[in-house]
């Protein structure tokens, strides 16, 4: 199955991903430290508005990369999750100072690593910045807003 979505930032044509994602989503507690959320996700804009909501810092960045069919996927997430045992706070949340290059080290070579193994490729992040998760959440609204103006309820 192919699923599709809207990608604000291919001049508003069609984008096909046919592969499931790993995603980093970075909140940050302070300037240093950052909670990290490793999932993963089919049409990732999407997760990342349900995210925000539930999360009590702002998200700073989120990285995410194509891997493969869903359950490859999923097996990358959980060997992630593994190797970050030391790390984590809650469910798939993850604590890193993001001052610290020993850590900045370690998230990378860790998921570089098990990336590699799962794709048989070289490990290369597309990233969401704040300004275009707001963008994408303004272009929703408008079209929520747009469907609802043009929908007639007899209730």
């Amino acid at each position: 199955m192919t699923l599709h979505y809207l990608d604000l930032y291919d001049k508003g044509r069609m984008r096909l991903y046919e592969h499931w994602r790993i995603y980093a989503l970075f909140a940050m507690k302070s300037p240093k430290e950052a909670l990290v959320k490793i999932g993963v996700s089919s049409i990732i804009y999407d997760r990342v508005v349900a995210l925000q909501c539930g999360v009590p810092y702002p998200i700073r960045m989120v990285l995410h990369a194509p891997v493969g069919e869903r359950g490859v996927t999923m097996s990358a997430e959980k060997m992630i999750h593994r190797l970050f045992k030391k790390r984590n706070t809650r469910g798939e949340w993850f604590e890193f100072d993001m001052t610290n290059p020993q850590d900045k080290r370690e998230f990378h070579e860790v998921t570089k690593a098990v990336y590699e193994r799962f794709t048989d490729s070289r490990l290369k992040w597309d990233k969401i910045t704040p300004e275009q998760l707001k963008a994408y959440i303004g272009y929703k609204n408008a079209g929520r807003k747009k469907e609802k103006a043009t929908t007639n309820r007899w209730y």
